[in-house]
């Protein structure tokens, strides 16, 4: 029996041989090696909205049986035609934008570590392998607006710099789930 699963979780939060983009141009995967740039950032702006910027986080999973044999695939992605900003001209506003992404990819790394350690999961249910990842896709939200409220969206430098301190530190505690 082989039992395919996509779920797509969009975080809107106010918060070609690219490696980083996929095959849809509006996409590109996290990657350690290639931060956001604000080319990256072609959304249109909401000119209501008192932020200079707005990343649209989105992580996919996938996942299938073939027998016992379970394989699955978990990607935290950044939406380039949702996303969008007000500035191109403040590179701490881009820092504080990555970060958002950044943690997206902590998530994806922590459900991807939670799939790894299931014991026989094709025996599960869709239901409760979903339950996996609502449980994470919680917690992220949570997250994401923690990182808004301590940070005040990036203008406490202070506290800016203790989350990408503490968001660089759960990334390295994370890697061996990239």
């Amino acid at each position: 029996m082989r039992l395919v699963f996509w779920i797509l979780l969009l975080l809107g939060m106010v918060n070609g041989s690219n490696e980083k983009s996929n095959t849809l141009s509006n996409e590109i995967y996290w990657s350690s090696t290639q931060p956001l740039q604000w080319a990256d950032f072609q959304g249109k702006p909401r000119p209501w909205s008192v932020f200079v910027a707005q990343t649209v986080s989105v992580i996919e999973q996938t996942y299938s049986c073939d027998g016992d044999q379970f394989t699955f695939d978990i990607k935290a992605k950044f939406n380039c035609s949702k996303s969008w900003t007000k500035t191109n001209k403040h590179p701490e506003v881009l820092l504080h934008e990555q970060k958002h992404f950044d943690l997206t990819e902590i998530y994806a790394r922590k459900m991807r570590k939670a799939y790894r350690q299931l014991n026989n999961p094709c025996q599960y249910s869709m239901e409760d392998l979903g339950k996996i990842y609502d449980e994470y896709f919680l917690e992220l939200r949570h997250m994401q607006t923690l990182y808004d409220i301590e940070t005040d969206h990036g203008l406490d430098e202070a506290d800016q710099q203790i989350w990408n301190e503490k968001i660089a530190k759960q990334l390295m505690e994370l890697d061996a789930y990239q």
